[in-house]
């Protein structure tokens, strides 16, 4: 079990901490009693997925009855606290292409301990999506995932692709490689308000965007969230204080400007403008920008 230790701990579970309680559950298994499955909760690591870490208890707890020969005369027992487990919604959480992998590793052990395993329920086509996922996760492509999202005619197992492809990108969004997919990802499903959420999060510097994102925001402009995130993305160029970015930054006033008037507030952006020019007002190159707007509009 080398291997799948050391994967379980690239996951936040570590077997000093394991083995004890799973050793508990078989104790209380074994006196004929039901195991809380609050214990569980209480001691899963903060970053461990539950899933990983319930059946990694579940696995040490039935090796541990198997060893002590209880394992037959406490399998309904048993089986009551494996159905429960796997009817816990935590349990049914979005995982990494890699960590439904270990899911399933641990699922086959447990199957090959039981004489009759507890059976978790899947679909045969999320099998299939997730070993899709699990090959895809290697190499993540933009367009092959848009290609194969449109070949899937069940609404559910579309949504199923979704959750788990953008849950094992999010992670790893600052690797360039990585971003451009996830932006790319989050402009075909349109979640706008995760995207603006991510660049203001992750990005300092938008003059160092890269083409993803600046076409992520270019399409997100129909979302009501734009507009918050426009006034931040715009004071954020403002205080790198250098020429391209004044420019930009008018640039976007022009966007935000044009999206105010066409939701009929215009008084609100001349507000904002003598709001921001006062904020501003020491910033002298700025200043000769935004006078050049206000002069062409």
């Amino acid at each position: 079990m080398a291997s799948l230790t050391e994967r379980l701990l690239n996951h936040n579970i570590y077997m000093d901490n394991a083995i004890p309680l799973a050793r508990k559950i078989s104790h209380t298994l074994i006196k004929n009693n039901e195991p809380d499955h609050k214990t569980i909760h209480n001691q899963k690591p903060y970053d461990a997925p539950y899933a990983l870490f319930f059946l990694t208890i579940a696995t040490l707890a039935i090796q541990d009855l198997v060893n002590k020969r209880y394992l037959t005369l406490r399998k309904p027992a048993l089986t009551r606290f494996l159905e429960k487990g796997l009817r816990d919604p935590q349990y049914n959480e979005a995982l990494s292409g890699g960590e439904e992998a270990l899911k399933r590793e641990l699922l086959s052990r447990i199957h090959r301990l039981l004489p009759t395993p507890a059976r978790e329920e899947r679909n045969p086509k999320t099998e299939d999506l997730t070993d899709w996922l699990t090959a895809w996760k290697t190499r993540p492509h933009a367009e092959k995932y848009k290609q194969f999202y449109h070949s899937i005619q069940n609404s559910e197992d579309q949504a199923h692709l979704k959750k788990h492809a953008l849950g094992e990108l999010r992670p790893h969004r600052l690797h360039p490689g990585v971003k451009r997919v996830y932006f790319a990802l989050l402009a075909f499903h349109e979640e706008w308000d995760i995207g603006l959420t991510h660049l203001l999060a992750d990005d300092s510097d938008p003059l160092a965007c890269i083409p993803e994102q600046l076409t992520f925001i270019k399409k997100s402009l129909p979302s009501p969230a734009v507009v918050a995130f426009l006034h931040q993305w715009i004071e954020r160029l403002i205080e790198k204080r250098t020429g391209s970015h004044y420019k930009e930054a008018v640039r976007y006033v022009a966007i935000l400007q044009d999206l105010y008037e066409k939701s009929g507030r215009a008084g609100r952006f001349d507000e904002w403008l003598v709001i921001l020019r006062t904020r501003y007002s020491g910033y002298t190159a700025f200043r000769k920008e935004l006078d050049r707007f206000e002069q062409e509009r």
